[in-house]
């Protein structure tokens, strides 16, 4: 069998979650072939999706070795370094894969997300914006920025763009959590209690989603019943 054959064989096998043995396919296409820098790359991708990210970080380098102007390659390298919180580093591969394509707002989002974890959130915040530059209705990107607004309690922009999300996307159930705990900060809980609904229409088997409602119910009876306390107060 040539490389190529094992390359593929190797592919097959890492669909059906065969890992380890993906990887020995992906091996040996690299003794018959060391220049296959798919070989290295589907072979870190292996490693990835077992989290052996240490190896993987060795095959993507690789790969890169072997070609330099493929940005998936920079962006792999940097998903495994982001796993391994490795922040600066997958910060530093995801501006490389930038250089070589300026124009995927998904390597922005990837920014902005490892930026996100290290509590930059203006930084992070600029990332998004400049991936929905590129691609307005990249939802992952609104509710990147709909998070790091809320992070710095700017609860109404937050809001805002967890509406713009649902709009774009109604079925994106992450917008719906996320915008119904904007709600419950602003003390909105009966329109909270209306998103939640919604939510649990979309996917009425998830059971957590039970629970963001019945807790904004509660939060709605709390706020009615002190409500209710302070005007005895003024009265008596």
């Amino acid at each position: 069998m040539s490389a190529e054959e094992y390359l593929i064989k190797g592919n097959n096998l890492k669909k059906q979650k065969k890992y380890e043995e993906a990887i020995s396919m992906y091996k040996i296409a690299i003794e018959l072939n060391p220049k296959s820098e798919f070989a290295y790359n589907n072979c870190g991708l292996a490693f990835s999706d077992q989290k052996k990210y240490d190896e993987a970080i060795n095959m993507f380098s690789k790969a890169i070795e072997i070609n330099p102007r493929d940005a998936i390659y920079y962006i792999s390298l940097g998903l495994a370094f982001s796993n391994l919180k490795i922040y600066d580093e997958a910060i530093t591969m995801f501006k490389k894969a930038i250089e070589i394509n300026p124009q995927n707002a998904d390597f922005y989002i990837s920014i902005g997300n490892n930026l996100k974890h290290q509590n930059k959130y203006e930084e992070a915040i600029e990332m998004y914006r400049k991936a929905i530059e590129i691609n307005p209705k990249a939802d992952y990107a609104y509710n990147g920025l709909g998070v790091a607004l809320k992070y710095l309690k700017k609860y109404e922009e937050a809001l805002t763009i967890y509406k713009k999300i649902i709009e774009i996307n109604p079925k994106y159930e992450n917008a719906y959590i996320n915008c119904g705990i904007a709600l419950s900060d602003l003390e909105k809980h009966d329109e909270a209690i209306t998103i939640y609904k919604k939510l649990i229409e979309i996917n009425p088997l998830n059971c957590s989603y039970r629970n963001y409602l019945y807790k904004s119910i509660d939060n709605l009876i709390e706020k009615k019943q002190n409500i209710i306390s302070n005007k005895n107060i003024i009265f008596s």
